[in-house]
């Protein structure tokens, strides 16, 4: 931005720097809105850059200086302060950038209570994961002073302003003026090594002048979780609260916050210990309401004690309320960031906690407590849980869950949050009208929500339908948990189609679906059998995705339900609507591929399943093969299960038009072509009812010297096993023709 000569600024900002050429100019022109809004004057120093930094704050600078390190900041902050000519100052750093929403912070310079105040905390939200702007952690940092003669930095490193003792202290709080700060993703992603060494080497140093200072113990057990030494660290800080050292009951709650997570962390058998011991000293601080109150809910979490689970979540929960109300002790908070005390954190609460009621059978309160949730704030870790609590309340509550699943729908779908924050200049929001979504990513709620269907997809299943109805509460369907998206999404549009068996409606939610390859199997089983013509419009499949939708599909059914399935097939296939050439390659493979998931020794009507098979063959080799083909000379150079589809119709036909001689004449003629379907055409001969009806009245009027015959021709097959080669010499002889119709009844 174009830099302005100022006479009289109101206010100073200071900014240290080097080598930030990553962040720099993200920081400097997210301070615009605010240099529009108020008189200022930029002062920055220069601690040794040679990666660019430099050129880029001259752009920005009324003040640009050199500054030699000395394994100081406070010695840098103040040579800053020093040069600033402004009624207030505000120290941001490099790695820092204002919030675009800067009108508390504008309009406060104006306000009376700006006469008399002397020191304000903003709200500085630290974020640890460069792929998350939902996982954070807020400080209320001292970052605005008025500029006095005692206005000064201390400590060489973690500098703060220097407070003289003896009086109190009025601090003013801008909750809604936020500095975003990156600068401890890559210490949590292992690329820090080298800082978090320079910090903690700067600590050392002070702490063999000082070692019973608190402050600065609290800053190493903060920056040096990895060192050799923190739990002596640790140890020691919090015997010296305990001994109520001085500045005891400022950093004792946060001391006492990672006694309890370093317990929890590593399960140490302590942990209930120094929960009571933070609730007893520090009942107050949002430390422990909240950290440790968090902490405490995923300890009775592990454990599987859902009572406790809900007492300490209903704890935490209230915190978080007055936390957010800016009710409660604060004080504490400038000497550390609470680290869960944000969206992400409350709403995880929530879902785990929903789950634990679900499990206590307290549906109406698990319902409760996922109200306004928003789906795009939760880590699709959560997923599952989310799932399964909502499922659970759906399947056994009997209880209204439409607002909130149209409340994570809505949200998950309207959010156009980036899923990577690490780019975004100067605020953490990416429109919809990004160039991360034209490059075809999605946003952070529509990947949750892919994650929740991809979850809920198995309440669609026949196995957890059927496994769910076995529960003493049951009321209705898990997947009824979808039938307020009916109109909105695939898995609406399923939990519907599973509702219904009208053929008109099945069509016009089939018409709908916008993802078959992550449609429920067993939700398009029940369309078939309701008698819809597959495939639907608009859709393109090659064989291969032809076959893996069958084999889908026909898994885990019985005789029973393939015999529905093919039945309702048919029926579709004989409503008279034109069928394109991918319907019937469909129907073909389909066809086959339920004669051989049959189970031809079991019960079940194999005789819909044949016909379906027929009908499918003979439309297939109609429309694929040429009329020469079909002749009877060359009928045998076509494939085994093509030959045995097309005598199967022609002997259906033959059945239909009476001939019954002739319809087992056909299925002979069948044996003969496809030796392997045996099974299939023997099932015919003993299955076909008006067959069967011919064949008894024939052996009513059978002769007694006939049935004798039969009855000798049987009583020598029982002498050999069934593969033994004297078994098929005597099935060829004029003997066993005569009476073969009459064995199994003999």
């Amino acid at each position: 931005m174009a830099k302005k000569k100022l006479v009289r600024p109101l206010l100073s900002i200071g900014i240290i720097f080097k080598n930030e050429i990553r962040c720099l100019e993200r920081c400097l022109a997210s301070l615009a809105p605010l240099r529009e809004k108020v008189p200022c004057e930029l002062i920055m120093a220069d601690t040794g850059s040679d990666d660019g930094s430099r050129e880029v704050a001259a752009r920005y600078a009324d003040v640009l200086f050199d500054f030699p390190w000395m394994n100081d900041f406070a010695a840098a902050r103040n040579a800053v302060l020093e040069k600033a000519i402004g009624k207030w100052y505000l120290s941001i750093d490099a790695d820092e950038w204002l919030d675009k929403d800067v009108s508390e912070l504008a309009g406060f310079f104006y306000t009376s209570y700006a006469e008399s105040a002397e020191i304000c905390s903003l709200t500085v939200r630290n974020y640890y994961l460069s792929d998350s702007d939902s996982e954070y952690a807020d400080i209320q940092g001292l970052r605005l002073v008025r500029r006095m003669p005692w206005t000064r930095f201390e400590g060489s490193i973690h500098e703060r302003l220097e407070l003289p003792e003896g009086r109190g202290w009025h601090i003013t709080v801008l909750s809604k003026t936020v500095l975003h700060h990156d600068g401890y993703v890559c210490m949590n992603e292992g690329r820090g090594e080298d800082k978090v060494e320079r910090n903690l080497t700067l600590l050392r140093n002070e702490l063999e002048k000082k070692p019973k200072d608190l402050t600065l113990l609290l800053q190493y057990i903060e920056s040096g979780k990895s060192a050799p030494d923190y739990q002596d660290m640790l140890e020691k800080a919090v015997r010296l609260v305990k001994q109520k050292n001085r500045q005891w009951n400022y950093e004792g709650p946060v001391i006492f916050r990672h006694a309890v997570m370093d317990a929890y962390n590593h399960n140490l058998s302590k942990l209930d210990e120094r929960i009571a011991c933070s609730r007893e000293w520090f009942p107050d601080s949002f430390f422990t309401r909240i950290d440790v109150e968090y902490l405490a809910f995923g300890d009775s979490w592990q454990k599987s004690d859902y009572v406790e689970c809900i007492v300490r979540g209903e704890r935490y929960l209230q915190a978080i309320e007055d936390y957010r109300g800016n009710r409660g002790e604060r004080v504490t908070l400038m000497s550390s960031a609470l680290m869960f005390s944000s969206v992400h954190d409350e709403q995880q609460v929530r879902v785990y906690m929903s789950q634990a009621l679900a499990e206590e059978g307290e549906h109406l309160k698990a319902l409760k407590v996922l109200e306004g949730i928003g789906g795009q704030l939760t880590d699709q870790t959560h997923v599952g849980h989310l799932r399964f609590a909502l499922s659970r309340i759906q399947s056994e509550g009997g209880c209204d869950t439409s607002p909130v699943v149209r409340q994570v729908f809505e949200s998950c779908n309207s959010d156009k949050t980036s899923t990577s924050r690490a780019g975004s200049s100067p605020g953490v929001v990416t429109d919809s009208g990004s160039e991360q979504e034209s490059m075809g990513e999605k946003s952070r709620g529509e990947q949750f929500w892919n994650a929740f269907e991809r979850e809920s997809i198995q309440m669609f299943t026949k196995k957890y339908r059927e496994k769910e109805r076995e529960s003493e509460k049951y009321c209705r369907p898990a997947y009824t948990l979808f039938l307020p998206l009916a109109d909105a999404c695939d898995l609406g549009r399923a939990a519907a189609l599973l509702e219904t068996k009208d053929l008109g409606e099945i069509e016009r939610l089939t018409s709908k679906i916008k993802d078959w390859a992550r449609f429920p199997a067993d939700v398009l089983f029940h369309a078939l059998t309701c008698g819809l013509g597959f495939p639907v419009e608009d859709l393109s499949l090659n064989s291969e995705k032809m076959d893996k939708m069958v084999e889908t599909l026909i898994a885990g059914h019985d005789n029973m339900e393939l015999a529905k399935l093919a039945k309702g097939v048919l029926q579709g296939n004989q409503s008279g609507i034109s069928r394109k050439y991918q319907q019937i390659v469909w129907g073909q493979r389909f066809a086959f591929a339920i004669l051989n998931a049959f189970d031809w020794k079991g019960d079940g009507d194999g005789l819909a399943v044949v016909r379906y098979f027929a009908r499918a063959e003979k439309e297939f080799l109609e429309t694929v093969y040429s009329v020469e083909a079909m002749k009877e000379e060359n009928f045998m150079l076509l494939q085994s299960e093509h030959r045995f589809g097309r005598r199967c119709a022609d002997a259906f036909e033959t059945l239909d038009a009476g001939d019954f001689t002739g319809y087992v004449k056909k299925l002979r003629q069948a044996l003969g072509d496809s030796p392997e379907t045996r099974y299939v055409a023997e099932y015919l001969l003993n299955h076909t009812p008006q067959l069967q009806e011919v064949q008894r009245r024939r052996r009513e009027n059978a002769s007694p010297e006939l049935l004798a015959l039969a009855r000798q021709v049987k009583a020598v097959l029982e002498n050999y096993a069934p593969d033994d080669p004297a078994v098929a010499a005597l099935k060829e002889s004029g003997a066993y023709q005569k009476v073969a119709w009459l064995m199994e009844e003999d």
